[in-house]
């Protein structure tokens, strides 16, 4: 089922182990209930929250926190979440980063990202892919 993002749901949420940032620290959780949320959930326990946070007009960095019980059942419903946040927001360019693992960047190309590059040992000595989706340019 697919929601509003409802405050506390970050706190909420049991992520996966590709979380990296310090999502539950209040600094974060301040700057996160900012941004555009939207929440996908299975038996009452949520399966992933998209965060939109703008930096320039029409354009985004997506957060995605997924829970270490999202599965492949949950794929369907992360595209049409995903779907939502993009029919909302209108954006021209939407980015984001992972680890570069192929759980990650199968989800990522589900969506619809395409590769832009990769930031070589990133973080913890690991790479990280950078990707982004245009809909449309200025003109």
């Amino acid at each position: 089922m697919i929601r509003d993002y409802i405050k506390g749901d970050l706190e909420r949420i049991k992520e996966n182990k590709h979380s990296r940032m310090e999502i539950k620290s209040d600094k974060f959780i301040k700057d996160f209930e900012q941004r555009e949320n939207y929440t996908l959930y299975r038996d009452d326990e949520i399966m992933m929250i998209f965060s939109y946070k703008q930096y320039a007009p029409k354009r985004y960095t997506v957060y995605m926190v997924l829970s270490k019980y999202f599965d492949v059942v949950d794929l369907r419903e992360a595209k049409k979440l995903w779907d939502k946040g993009v029919s909302i927001l209108e954006p021209i360019r939407i980015e984001t980063i992972s680890e570069d693992d192929e759980q990650n960047n199968k989800f990522h190309r589900f969506i619809g990202f395409e590769k832009e590059g990769t930031k070589r040992n990133y973080l913890d000595g690991k790479d990280y892919i950078v990707w982004g989706i245009l809909w449309q340019s200025e003109k």
